[in-house]
């Protein structure tokens, strides 16, 4: 009361910190039109209160983490780093740094993402949450080619939260890069246990850097299913579909991309794969004497 009283904006700020929550806590998990349409909501009401300029740091966090979401990120940047620099130790501050770590992916700032992942986990205990950070940081450390770190890392978030699908997805991706199929080939099938249909990969909040990366995740699912498949018709439709996927990833990759000729070794073996599955099905017959 009494610091509201030396600085009447901060009643202000509260208040519109207070709207903007309320309409986020009625809709923070939903991914449609209505729940798009509160969020500039609440944005606009934290803009008209120039939130990016509060004394308050919680209004400056809430605000960055809206920018964020919204894809405004060279602004959420600004403002979040800003919000950081000046209240460090602020409850909000892992949140925060999760959403800059997110602006600096988007924005293809590997070494910038990476050092703010590596700074949260310093303060982000909570395991699902850890488990999480630990598996974002080992992307970006397999984006950059330090694989056997990115290996390790996802390891240690599977180790935090054995239920973190996409870890799991992520190592197989890692050990697959560094020539470990069997190893790959592992992981791939216990997440299918867990996920059965992949739904994980397909998630709207989950994004992948770059983004033709979830060519390579659905290439090994489909890979993986035709080993696991007896009918030779739908073993030749799981063959056909990774060679598609390691094509797309290929064809999309830029040339300097450091994965894209382990891709075409993939695609090569699927497409022998399938030829292997098509012989036996079709064999042909003697020649008569």
């Amino acid at each position: 009361m009494w610091q509201v009283a030396r600085d009447p904006r901060l009643a202000t700020d509260v208040q519109a910190l207070r709207m903007a929550e309320q309409l986020l806590v009625r809709h923070a998990s939903q991914d449609s039109p209505l729940a798009s349409s509160r969020l500039r909501e609440a944005l606009r009401i934290l803009e008209r209160a120039d939130a990016a300029h509060s004394p308050d740091p919680r209004v400056r966090f809430l605000y960055g983490r809206l920018l964020t979401r919204s894809e405004r990120h060279e602004q959420a940047l600004r403002v979040l780093s800003a919000a950081i620099d000046e209240a460090p130790d602020h409850p909000s501050v892992a949140d925060a740094l999760f959403s800059l770590a997110i602006c600096h992916a988007s924005l293809g700032r590997t070494q910038e993402e990476i050092a703010a992942y590596q700074r949260l986990l310093q303060r982000q205990w909570v395991p699902e949450r850890r488990s999480i950070v630990q598996s974002n940081l080992a992307e970006s450390l397999m984006f950059v080619g330090r694989i056997e770190e990115a290996i390790q890392t996802y390891r240690e978030a599977i180790a935090t939260d054995d239920g973190n699908i996409l870890a799991r997805w992520g190592l197989a991706v890692a050990l697959d890069r560094a020539g470990d199929s069997m190893g790959a080939f592992e992981q791939v099938n216990e997440a299918l246990v867990r996920d059965p249909l992949a739904d994980e990969l397909d998630n709207p909040l989950v994004f992948f850097v770059p983004a033709y990366d979830r060519f390579w995740y659905f290439a090994l699912w489909a890979m993986s299913r035709a080993h696991g498949e007896h009918d030779a018709l739908l073993r030749a439709d799981h063959w056909q579909a990774a060679a598609q996927y390691w094509q797309r990833y290929i064809e999309a990759a830029p040339a300097e991309d450091r994965w894209v000729a382990v891709a075409r070794v993939r695609r090569d073996q699927c497409v022998r794969s399938l030829g292997m599955v098509h012989r036996r099905a079709h064999p042909r017959k003697g020649t008569p004497r």
